[in-house]
């Protein structure tokens, strides 16, 4: 009975969540336990749940911002603002940053942006859709990859394999994209180490490794480290299996994501994504090309030993 973690939101006005980890103590009297399973059991069954089947799906990319670039600009922030209540200020970029990236649609970035948002299936009093979840995807052409760079799912979706939906969406809607399987899907997990600023945080570094090993993700042996305006701690760099990816995957006897065992991904794949997504960073930083290609290969050069490494393997037991 140990670790056991409440979720309370609430549900008047605009939707908040709040995570709290309890220890309860072995020698906790059965009082104890009965109140808190209490308290799980009413916020799990709050009025203010939602089913999947009262959401709708949108994706929003390079193709749909202009006939309906009202529309996009609204959703991509109202999944802005869900972000900003469960990552820190020096993770989550700009939102015009986001607007300038779609409305590029990969004609100078790096990568091509897309978002996945759940909404309402109706339209609220104002005619616009409530944005309940959403995932940021980058899908990088030039090395099949893709990065998923943040997910959130409100409170009153979570548990319902929400975030698991939107990973299976990557891989599918991104490859026929790309019109090959993809190599790799990748996305960034704080190291609880190195974020102890995080453990602060309604969305706790601890909390974030468990919500992705759930999902499917192993940690490579690779740390990433931000550069720019982003740099901080180190993060994890994970990796995805799914059917449709090819060499990234092994032992893979069905769609269960949680049971997957992944080896790896190859240094020269790694090394074109990571080198992809730091330029994508940067080049809002930097003035001119030049001086961009020497900071991006400073840095990608400072991650790892490129030419000792043929192949990143994955540890399962890597979270830390």
């Amino acid at each position: 009975y140990e670790n056991i973690r409440l979720n309370y939101f609430a549900s008047r006005g605009e939707r908040k969540s709040q995570s709290y980890l309890i220890c309860v103590p072995p020698t906790a009297t059965p009082n104890v336990l009965c109140i808190l399973y209490l308290l799980r059991f009413i916020t799990t069954m709050s009025s203010d749940r939602r089913s999947l089947g009262t959401i709708r799906w949108v994706t929003v990319d390079g193709a749909a911002a202009s006939p309906r670039a009202p529309v996009a600009r609204y959703l991509i922030e109202k999944f802005h603002a869900l972000c900003r209540e469960e990552f820190s200020v020096n993770e989550l970029e700009e939102v015009e940053v986001w607007h300038r990236r779609i409305e590029d649609a990969g004609k100078t970035a790096p990568y091509c942006q897309s978002f996945l948002l759940a909404t309402d299936a109706e339209d609220g009093p104002d005619g616009w859709p409530t944005v309940l979840a959403g995932s940021a995807r980058e899908l990088y052409r030039d090395c099949g990859c893709v990065f998923v760079s943040y997910v959130v799912v409100a409170a009153s979706l979570r548990g319902q394999g929400v975030a698991r939906r939107m990973m299976v969406d990557s891989f599918e809607a991104l490859s026929r994209s790309l019109g090959r399987p993809l190599s790799a899907l990748f996305a960034d997990i704080a190291q609880v180490r190195d974020h102890s600023d995080l453990n602060r945080h309604a969305f706790s570094a601890a909390a974030r490794q468990e919500v992705w090993r759930r999902i499917g993700f192993v940690p490579l042996n690779f740390d990433l480290v931000f550069p720019g305006r982003l740099r901080g701690g180190r993060y994890h760099l994970a990796l995805l299996s799914h059917p449709t990816l090819g060499d990234s995957r092994k032992n893979v006897a069905d769609d269960s994501h949680a049971e997957t065992e992944l080896s790896g991904v190859s240094a020269t794949t790694l090394r074109q994504f990571v080198t992809g997504l730091f330029r994508g960073i940067l080049m809002e930083e930097c003035e001119d090309d030049a001086s961009l290609n020497d900071i991006v290969q400073r840095d990608v050069d400072a991650l790892h030993d490129w030419k000792h490494a043929a192949f990143i393997h994955a540890n399962p037991d890597g979270w830390k």
